[in-house]
């Protein structure tokens, strides 16, 4: 599709982000936005942004704006920040990382990475994503790029785990809002995340994985072991939230390997569980599921 970098309504939705610019930066900025945003499917590089617009720059000219103008677009990040995130108040933050597969194999930052999907190591970028939602509506934070180590090493980058890069997100995410829980699947339940959610005085609610241990009757032992074991009187029918199928649940508050005190709630359809854990022991099994 065709468009002018002011095209239709989107320029004047642009208005806030003009003073975060030069005179040059400001067209560069407003042809980039609305290519991703008017351009068809398939068409969302820069060398075809640049080749559909009608009053636009070169290719070289675009490239040159998205990799020297850093502090520019930080600006105008937080200027977007700050309007998405205005008033509002509670909400969950959604900590999970997201893989792009790509061509290239000598694009920068990519590295093969294992997609659980596909079930088996693609070459893509890895990134970690938080985002802000309250159920009606969401809110993309911020990100990071996950590099491999040699991947890293070759960049002269410091090599950040997931779960490293998953905290800094969250604290960084303090800064606009002021969520009841951290929400994250089984995969970044790591301890050293737990722990630091618990740091920054919020709560986590997380899948967790059937070789995590908890302790019951006197000893610690994994989920998997404990699942048999509950009292089949104990189960009750989940109140309208079911998930995948696992309409039953039970509920039990105990503690995880380094003592913190958590609620743990299985579902099941009656073979097999899932097991959710959060430090908000007031939720129900229906809060947690929902």
């Amino acid at each position: 599709m065709w468009f002018r970098k002011d095209s239709l309504a989107i320029g004047e939705q642009l208005a806030p982000y003009r003073a975060c610019f030069s005179k040059p930066q400001w067209g560069h900025f407003q042809t980039y936005v609305n290519g991703l945003i008017l351009g068809d499917d398939g068409d969302k590089n820069i060398m075809d942004i640049a080749s559909f617009a009608l009053d636009g720059r070169s290719q070289s000219s675009l490239n040159r704006f998205l990799h020297r103008s850093g502090n520019a677009v930080r600006r105008a990040d937080r200027v977007r920040l700050r309007m998405a995130m205005q008033g509002r108040k509670g909400g969950c933050l959604i900590i999970d990382d997201t893989l792009i597969e790509k061509t290239g194999k000598h694009m920068e930052g990519a590295g093969f990475i294992f997609d659980h999907c596909q079930g088996r190591n693609v070459w893509s970028h890895n990134f970690v994503n938080c985002v802000w939602s309250d159920g009606t509506d969401t809110v993309p934070l911020s990100f990071r790029t996950y590099l491999k180590d040699d991947v890293a090493k070759k960049m002269s980058r410091t090599f950040r785990t997931k779960v490293e890069l998953a905290v800094q997100l969250i604290e960084e995410a303090k800064c606009w809002s002021e969520p009841e829980l951290v929400l994250f699947d089984a995969w970044f339940g790591a301890n050293e995340l737990l722990e630091s959610v618990l740091a920054m005085k919020l709560h986590f609610l997380c899948e967790a994985k059937s070789n995590r241990l908890v302790a019951y009757q006197g000893q610690l032992l994994q989920l998997a072991k404990v699942f048999p074991l509950l009292d089949l009187s104990g189960f009750r029918k989940l109140d309208n939230y079911y998930l995948d199928g696992y309409d039953r649940c039970y509920e039990l508050v105990t503690e995880l390997k380094k003592g913190l005190k958590v609620k743990v709630v299985f579902v099941t359809d009656g073979k097999h569980f899932r097991a959710l854990i959060s430090d908000a022991l007031e939720m129900s099994a229906e809060e947690m599921v929902e």
